[in-house]
């Protein structure tokens, strides 16, 4: 009785917590809109020219095509924050996102748009997605234009990757802090910051993870790590356009492991954790669409359901798509040359050291078999989330091979499934 009394307390602290976010996320999109559209358009026509001569999908690296960008959809993201039209309230720019649309692609709609007088355009919604990046990105597009945003995203996205490695370092070790970095390298993360679409999340795993780092031990002590989860679920089905969201969710449960690899149930704590976050990131999708459907009226949900038999459709570009299709197509954009020796390299060194140490200090040792069962488990999520999402994952896959970043980061970290004296004088029983 004890224990059903427990779960109706989280079911109703979780249903609350949702309801009082998608409240928060519409407040802070009404603030974003309500600045002054003239400084922000400004800005965002001065950036049609050099995204347009970028190209829709420009190598950072020419090559290599783990480095492919996507201005299409930064075209768009610009749009949406910041077409205005008189026919639209402040509520209705919030919920709809109305955009200008014209043929070809996202950046001729800009284009369109702002320099032939609204010739030859129609006003599209987006209405399933929050798009809670307009919260920041307004504001920063009052600063700048694309290549000012970028290089703002730029000095944050390194600043904090610093703050991040250091703090692994001293609250882990060192090897989890190199096996991470060289993850990093491996999915490209350094050209994330010039995307306005793919920096999200990105951002987001190194600002949870510099809180998780942190707060870890409170947050036990509280009772409240799955609210944690849950409330990670909830920011990163707001701010994301659908890109790599798994990997938020995947890196901050191995960095939870990392902390508290010595706990006894840390299994079953994770899958009650994955639970929590995809409570948090379909509970808050689902209010968007509840909230546009009281406001707006008419039939959001047929919308929304279309959309998602497209994105899990197995068919794409004329492809029939099967899992093992899907998982290989995302995984060849790891598979080259520079991410190999990178992977071998690294899991080279994290051997040989470890080795070493015990060597030197004929340490007592042994496999932390709890450890290695929930980085595998963890390991798969990425594998599952790309098999569901077939003809996103197929259509989309120079960037949602990212998802693939906790399986990577979870590889690497097989060094440490290895505990010392010290690590086993410490385990739970």
């Amino acid at each position: 009785m004890k224990i059903n009394n427990l779960n109706i307390k989280v079911i109703f602290n979780s249903l609350l917590i949702v309801v009082v976010s998608s409240l928060i996320g519409l407040l802070l999109l009404m603030i974003s809109f309500s600045l002054p559209d003239e400084r922000i358009q400004k800005n965002v026509a001065g950036s049609v020219w050099m995204i347009n001569e970028e190209g829709l999908y420009p190598e950072r690296i020419y090559g290599l095509n783990s480095t492919r960008m996507d201005n299409w959809t930064d075209a768009l993201i610009m749009n949406n924050l910041s077409f205005s039209d008189d026919d639209y309230s402040l509520f209705e720019r919030v919920l709809e996102v109305p955009r200008a649309e014209s043929r070809d692609n996202p950046i001729y709609s800009l284009y369109t748009y702002y320099f032939e007088d609204y010739v030859d355009v129609t006003v599209e919604t987006y209405t399933r997605y929050w798009h809670g990046y307009i919260t920041f990105l307004r504001p920063l597009f009052m600063l700048g234009d694309y290549s000012i945003v970028r290089f703002l995203y730029f000095i944050v996205h390194f600043t904090i990757l610093a703050v991040f490695l250091r703090l692994l370092e001293k609250k882990v070790g060192l090897y989890p802090s190199i096996a991470f970095f060289a993850t990093y390298l491996c999915v490209t993360g350094f050209v994330t910051p010039f995307s306005l679409q793919y920096s999200t999340i990105m951002f987001l795993i190194l600002f949870s993870g510099i809180f998780l780092l942190l707060c870890n031990d409170f947050l036990i002590q509280r009772k409240w790590m799955k609210y944690y989860f849950l409330l990670l679920g909830i920011i990163t089905v707001y701010l994301d356009y659908l890109t790599y969201p798994i990997a938020v969710l995947g890196i901050n449960l191995i960095l939870y492991i990392l902390l508290n690899k010595n706990k006894s149930e840390i299994a079953k704590e994770l899958i009650g954790y994955i639970i929590m976050w995809f409570a948090g990131y379909g509970g808050m999708w689902a209010m968007k669409w509840i909230i546009s459907t009281i406001v707006l009226g008419g039939n959001i949900f047929s919308d929304v359901f279309a959309a998602m038999r497209e994105r899990a459709g197995n068919t794409g570009l004329g492809n029939d798509l099967t899992p093992v299709l899907i998982i290989q197509n995302n995984l060849k954009y790891l598979n080259n040359k520079p991410v190999i020796a990178c992977l071998l390299l690294t899991l080279l060194g994290g051997g040989l050291s470890k080795f070493a140490f015990v060597k030197k200090n004929k340490s007592k040792h042994k496999i932390n078999m709890r450890m290695m069962v929930s980085l595998c488990l963890i390991s798969t999520l990425p594998f599952i989330w790309v098999s569901v999402l077939l003809n996103h994952s197929f259509i989309h896959e120079y960037f949602t091979y990212r998802a693939f970043m906790p399986a990577v980061f979870a590889l690497l970290l097989l060094p440490e499934c290895v505990n010392t004296k010290r690590d086993c004088d410490k385990m739970v029983i």
